[in-house]
């Protein structure tokens, strides 16, 4: 294992867990298919059954896609006025608009804030993107937050821009996640069989910073989910025990998504731009059916040719 995983240097050890977090969302939970048996699809799902790990719910599309919601998505609540936390100053749609155009490249932090909280939703449900040659996901969220911004042609290669601006902010939060579940498994969970393991891992820990968006109290099919995620991050680990780089495509190949896509998180703003979202529209990469989609890999060789770019 590598000198990264020491205890001493465990980023996630002091966090103070949400578990006892209370409820605050006002919204009525939407429903989600239970995790249940099924027979396996692929060699992937039959290697969890093998291990003793359970599948998700849903499977790919044959279009490639993530499956439907089993219920309609409740609509978002997009504000015609945003507040400045610090001044408590507001601003309509057309205002907003007017700050977008003109400082779209730096944005403030209060705006930057209202994004994330909606991209945080959005990684708790999935930790894979539409492909990076559409971008479609991030770039319908600043649009729905923003619709008088987004509804103007010449915005469009703006809204682009950010787009690709925050999809590596995407790419930042896979590696702090791949991070937080190594941290767990080299300091709690490395002799451990799976019954123990439930026992042992922290979905609030693991995943603290993008429950901060959540509103909602963590119900136990949402927990389960986040869990069984989790597990199969640290049986790629023990797999690979002294090859964490294989360890970490395995786990993203493996496109954990199916067992969080369809989950319900109601976000702290009550705006639920991302809640509303059906993911089941957008064409993803699906890793580990379609080796030939591996967003992944198109993310690294396009950072190649970056570097080269600046040689």
């Amino acid at each position: 294992m590598t000198e990264k995983y020491r205890k001493s240097q465990s980023p996630i050890s002091t966090i103070t867990s949400l578990e006892s977090s209370p409820a605050t969302s006002p919204h009525s939970p939407l429903r989600s298919p239970p995790l249940k048996s099924r027979t396996p699809m692929d060699n992937f799902e039959r290697q969890l059954i093998n291990n003793n790990l359970e599948l998700p719910s849903q499977y790919f599309t044959r279009e490639r896609h993530y499956p439907r919601s089993p219920s309609p998505r409740p609509n978002a609540n997009v504000p015609d006025k945003y507040t400045e936390p610090k001044t408590s100053r507001e601003y309509s749609q057309k205002q907003m608009s007017e700050i977008l155009e003109n400082n779209y490249s730096s944005l403030p932090k209060w705006i930057l804030d209202i994004i994330y909280v909606e991209l945080r939703a959005l990684f708790l449900r999935t930790r894979h993107l539409d492909h990076s040659s559409r971008n479609s996901m991030i770039e319908d969220i600043i649009s729905k937050l923003f619709p008088h911004f987004s509804k103007k042609k010449e915005n469009k290669q703006k809204i682009s821009f950010m787009g690709k601006r925050f999809r590596k902010v995407f790419d930042r939060w896979r590696s702090e996640l791949w991070s937080n579940i190594g941290f767990t498994y080299q300091n709690s969970c490395t002799n451990d069989n799976i019954s123990q393991l439930k026992s042992k891992v922290s979905v609030s820990t693991i995943f603290r910073q993008w429950l901060t968006c959540v509103s909602n109290e963590l119900s136990e099919e949402m927990e389960r989910a986040l869990q069984n995620v989790i597990i199969y991050g640290i049986r790629c680990l023990s797999e690979e025990v002294d090859d964490d780089k294989t360890a970490r495509r395995n786990f993203f190949m493996a496109n954990t998504d199916l067992y969080t896509i369809n989950l319900d998180f109601a976000c702290t703003d009550k705006i639920d731009v991302t809640r509303s979202m059906e993911l089941s529209h957008y064409y993803i990469s699906a890793a580990r059916s379609f080796p030939e989609d591996d967003d992944e890999k198109n993310d690294n060789d396009e950072r190649e040719q970056r570097k080269h770019k600046k040689k």
